[in-house]
């Protein structure tokens, strides 16, 4: 007996069929088809749409403010209040009006926010890493300004962000005590090396839960910062510095391979180092026992050793 579109349960058409349509898409095929299958799109929790050029005027947007989920905006000027469900948001411009907006009485069930511009704005960076989200979980930002006034999102699992200095990358891993997945640039900044070191006596054992980390940073920071975690299974080091393979010594390494023996969870290792590191090539290699690779960057004066083949690199992020 032949079965007609109708007669299929609504969870089917929820799961099994709306969900390998756009949303254009299933405006246009099924909004106008009747009533029941406008309530079973209102219906969907996975609701994703880009304001741009082409959209922003879309009937769409009116129809659906109040279900979709997953909105990505592209101009500055664009109202963002009223689409108070959203889950994840991504600003490529975020205007003051916007970021205005970011708060948890209007946006209560955000879960991941990303940013495309550098944010200055103190009020804005306190309420996000002052746990005032309770959903929000994931969070990419470009340059952000930090403050050891956080009082701190201990449901942060993932962060991507570009700092100032150890006493930027230290505050934020104060904020965010379990992550488990960081994505961080250091940017060099004049201080004291007592900054780090009163940090980390003070805050042992912080750092468990995390096990992806990238990091472009000075050959200094990176050592600091691994002295303050204890069960990577993803490394990702590229040297941000303008130095060479002269500021680099033997006892560097060393450093480094005595923090790595800690790592029993370690199964993916990558650094790429200023400089062409031929003469310590044999030092590189004896770092970790996952270190096998070890090649020039085409087109750049520096050299990466992995634990992947260089040419089949993948980047666990």
């Amino acid at each position: 007996m032949a079965t007609n579109f109708e007669d299929i349960p609504n969870e089917i058409i929820l799961q099994e069929i709306y969900s390998y349509f756009s949303l254009k898409e299933l405006y246009r095929i099924f909004y106008d088809l009747n009533q029941r299958f406008r309530d079973i799109i209102r219906l969907t929790t996975y609701l994703k749409f880009e304001v741009n050029n082409e959209t922003i005027n879309d009937q769409i947007l009116t129809v659906f403010q109040s279900t979709i989920a997953h909105l990505t905006i592209c101009f500055g000027n664009f109202d963002i209040n009223r689409f108070t469900n959203v889950r994840v948001l991504i600003l490529k411009y975020p205007s003051l009006k916007q970021r205005n907006a970011i708060r948890p009485e209007i946006l209560p069930y955000l879960t991941s926010l990303k940013l495309s511009y550098p944010i200055e704005d103190k009020d804005l960076l306190n309420i996000i890493f002052s746990g005032r989200f309770p959903h929000l979980r994931k969070c990419e930002f470009d340059r952000i300004l930090t403050d050891d006034k956080w009082s701190g999102a201990p449901e942060f699992r993932s962060v991507s962000v570009s700092v100032s200095g150890k006493y930027g990358i230290i505050s934020l891993l104060r904020a965010c005590p379990n992550l488990s997945r960081l994505t961080i640039i250091v940017y060099p900044e004049m201080e004291t090396n007592s900054i780090l070191l009163k940090y980390s006596i003070s805050c042992p054992n912080h750092f468990t839960q995390l096990q992806y980390l990238f990091i472009r940073s000075s050959f200094d920071i990176f050592i600091g910062i691994l002295k303050l975690i204890s069960n990577l299974k993803s490394l990702i080091f590229d040297d941000i510095s303008n130095g060479s393979f002269f500021d680099y010594t033997i006892d560097h390494f060393k450093s480094l391979k005595g923090i790595l023996q800690n790592f029993h969870q370690l199964s993916y290792i990558r650094f790429t180092f200023n400089g062409l590191l031929d003469i310590l090539k044999d030092s590189l290699l004896s770092i970790h026992s996952l270190l096998r690779y070890i090649s020039p960057v085409c087109f750049s004066i520096c050299t990466v050793i992995s634990s992947h083949p260089i040419s089949n690199d993948h980047n666990n992020f």
